[in-house]
């Protein structure tokens, strides 16, 4: 891919994205209001797309990494994906790998449209295990009787 390869261009086009950043070997796009990264992988013939969820608190619950186990075993929950921790700024990222042979625009446009769909799902069920943590956290109250 030099640039966004016509392959990504075309697809992105099909999913009404706009197209964002590009250099050699990697892209960006705004797909349904998410940024979304695309990377070709040389050695492997994979084009990953990636995003991030989120940032990981510092004081995560364990609800959070809860859900995350459970969302990522063997990629049920999460359409074949991956969950992963980018250290440097704690943002827990959600990448898809797709093999190049046999992939066409159509194909990965429908690829980039589930992958955005996830990933939205991803962020509303994130901040759900947020609210619903931050509701059971144990009530504390100084109560003064007159």
């Amino acid at each position: 891919m030099n640039d966004i390869s016509p392959l990504l261009e075309e697809a992105l086009a099909a999913c009404g994205a706009v197209p964002g950043k590009a250099s050699r070997g990697t892209a960006s796009a705004a797909v349904n209001g998410l940024t979304i990264a695309f990377e070709r992988d040389d050695r492997l013939k994979r084009l990953v797309l990636w995003c991030s969820l989120r940032e990981l608190p510092a004081e995560a619950n364990s609800e959070l990494y809860e859900f995350l186990l459970k969302a990522s075993l063997l990629g049920s929950q999460i359409g074949g994906g991956h969950i992963g921790l980018y250290g440097p700024t704690r943002a827990l990222l959600y990448s898809l790998e797709l093999e190049e042979e046999g992939l066409d625009a159509a194909r990965l446009a429908n690829a980039i449209q589930r992958f955005a769909e996830k990933a939205a799902e991803l962020i509303e069920e994130l901040e759900k295990v947020d609210t619903a943590s931050a509701l059971n956290a144990p009530f504390m109250a100084n109560v003064i009787w007159a």
